[in-house]
C-alpha cells in the first residue's frame, strides 16, 4: 500500500506572553465604556474559559479576526493587543457561565465609509439572542434587537451562528436555531429579530446543536436542512416547490446510547472501498457517553433509501460499512476540520485548568475509514496551543498552521491508488477543487 509517512511536530516558539487589552463594557443605555487595562494569557489564568472557535473578517485596516469567549467579543490582529467587547448580560457576577453559546460576527456594510460589522449572539443567562452593530475605528456601539430564546438543551462547543437564505422565502436572510420536538427550528430575521414559522413536521427527540443549511445547486438559497436530536436521530428537510419541506430519516443512532449534543456537519463527497468508487454525502458527528468522547462519520451514498443505524457502522478503520466510530483520548476543542480528505480534530491538552481552550495533539484520520492518514493517529505538539487551525502555503508545500504557528509542515491527502492510500498534498491537487463561479438567483426590479 502506498502510503507516505511523516513525523508531525511544532516547530516555532510561541511565549505564553501577557497582552494588555482596552476592555469595552456594555451600559444599560447601550453604549459603551471604557474599563480598567486587563491582562490576557493563554489558558485559563486570565479567570474566563476562552473558545476555540474564531471568525476571519477582512476590510479593515487592523483588526482581522474575531473570537468569542466566556460572553466576550475579542479582536484581534497581527503583533497588537486584542480589543475586547463586555456585552451586557443576564449573568450575575458570581455566576457560572458555560463556554457553549452560538455567536457570529458577519460584515454589514459601510456607513458613510466606515467598515460596520453585525455581531449576533445568544445569552444563555437571559435567555435572549441579542444584535448589535459595531464599528470599531471610531468604537461605536449600537444595539439592535433582542428576542426571547430558551432552547431545550445547550450544545458543550461553540458554533457560529451564520445567516442564511432559505428556498421558501428568499428574501430575507434568517438565523436557524434548534427548537423542541413540536417546532424542531426556530427562525429569526437577521435584520430585526422578528420569528417566522417554519412549517416543518413535528419530530421526537431534543434538540441542542445549530441546524445545517446546504444549497446544493450552488444559487444561494438552502433547499435542504439537516437536524440532529441529542437522541441521535438525524433529520433531513428538503424543501419541494409545490409541496413545502418534507422529512426524511437519514440515520437513527439512538441504540448506542451517546449524548449527540457536540457537533454536527456535512460535506458532499465521493469516496472509494474495495467495490468500487461511491457518491453521496458524509456526516461528522462529536458525541459522548459520560466523561468519554465518541467521534462518528457516516457515509450516505446517494443510492441509499432506508435510514442508517449504530449497527452500520464499526470502529475505525473500516470502509466495509456505511461508517466508523472512535474513541477519544481527551476532549474535542472544536468541531472537525477537513482538508483533501483528511480530517484534523484537536484535542485538549492533558496538562492546565479545567477551562481553558489549549490543545497539544491533533487526531488526523482519513476521512471516509478512519485509518490514520500520517505514521501515528495522533499527532503529539510540543506545546499547547489555542489558535484554530488554518491551511498555509509555504512555496509548493501545503501545511497546517495553529495561528502563527506550523504545526504539520506537510499536508497529505488521500491517493486514488487504492483505499487507504494516501499521498502529499499539493497545490496541483487543489486546483481542481477551486470554485470556478456561482451563479445566484436574479434579481429584477
Amino acid at each position: 500500500m502506498k502510503k507516505c509517512l511523516m513525523l508531525a511536530v511544532a516547530f516555532g516558539s510561541v511565549a505564553a506572553t501577557a497582552a494588555w487589552a482596552e476592555a469595552w463594557q456594555e451600559t444599560a443605555a447601550g453604549t459603551l465604556q471604557l474599563r480598567s487595562a486587563t491582562t490576557l494569557q493563554t489558558g485559563c489564568a486570565a479567570g474566563h474559559a476562552t473558545s476555540y472557535l474564531s471568525f476571519p473578517f477582512s476590510g479593515h485596516p487592523q483588526y482581522h479576526r474575531a473570537a468569542y469567549q466566556d460572553r466576550h467579543f475579542s479582536f484581534h490582529a497581527d503583533g497588537a493587543a486584542p480589543l475586547q467587547l463586555i456585552p451586557l448580560s443576564g449573568t450575575t457576577a458570581n455566576a457560572t457561565s458555560r463556554q457553549a453559546a452560538f455567536w457570529g460576527v458577519l460584515p454589514a456594510g459601510d456607513r458613510r465609509g466606515v467598515p460596520a460589522l453585525r455581531l449576533y449572539w445568544q445569552d444563555e443567562a437571559a435567555a435572549v439572542v441579542r444584535s448589535a452593530r459595531l464599528t470599531l475605528a471610531p468604537l461605536q456601539w449600537l444595539p439592535e434587537w433582542t428576542v426571547s430564546y430558551q432552547p431545550a438543551a445547550a450544545p458543550w462547543l461553540s458554533d457560529q451562528l451564520i445567516p442564511k437564505r432559505l428556498a421558501d422565502e428568499p428574501a430575507s436572510e434568517w438565523l436557524l436555531l434548534p427548537g423542541d420536538a413540536q417546532v424542531p427550528v426556530r427562525l429569526f430575521a437577521a435584520d430585526n429579530g422578528l420569528p417566522r414559522q417554519l412549517s416543518l413536521p413535528a419530530t421526537a427527540g431534543v434538540f441542542s446543536l445549530l441546524p445545517l443549511a446546504e444549497d446544493p445547486d450552488q444559487d444561494g438559497l438552502a433547499e435542504r436542512l439537516y437536524l440532529l436530536s441529542q437522541q441521535g436521530v438525524l433529520w433531513q428537510f428538503a424543501w419541494q416547490a409545490g409541496s413545502g419541506w418534507q422529512a426524511s430519516l437519514v440515520a437513527d443512532l439512538h441504540s448506542s446510547g451517546w449524548d449527540f449534543s457536540g457537533s454536527l456537519q456535512r460535506f458532499a463527497a465521493r469516496w472509494q472501498t474495495t467495490a468500487g468508487w461511491h457518491e453521496g454525502e458524509v456526516f461528522v458527528i462529536l458525541a459522548r457517553s459520560g466523561a468519554d468522547y465518541r467521534l462518528l462519520v457516516l457515509r450516505r451514498d446517494i443510492n441509499t433509501e432506508q435510514p442508517l443505524s449504530f449497527a452500520d457502522v464499526a470502529m475505525a478503520p473500516d470502509l466495509t460499512k456505511a461508517g466508523w466510530y472512535t474513541e477519544l483520548a481527551d476532549a474535542p476543542l472544536s468541531r472537525a476540520k477537513v482538508l483533501a480528505g483528511v480530517l484534523y480534530l484537536p484535542l485538549k491538552a492533558e496538562s492546565g485548568c479545567a477551562d481553558d481552550a489549549a490543545y497539544d495533539q491533533i487526531l488526523a484520520l482519513q476521512l471516509y475509514s478512519g485509518a490514520a492518514a500520517y505514521d501515528e493517529p495522533v499527532l503529539r505538539l510540543a506545546q499547547p496551543l489555542q489558535a484554530p487551525l488554518r491551511m498555509v502555503q509555504s512555496a509548493q508545500q501545503l501545511q497546517l498552521w495553529s495561528g502563527a504557528v506550523p504545526v504539520v509542515p506537510q499536508l497529505m491527502t488521500l491517493s486514488p491508488a487504492c483505499p487507504n492510500c494516501t499521498e502529499q498534498l499539493t497545490p496541483q491537487h487543489l486546483q481542481g477543487q477551486q470554485t470556478i463561479a456561482v451563479f445566484r438567483r436574479e434579481q429584477v426590479y
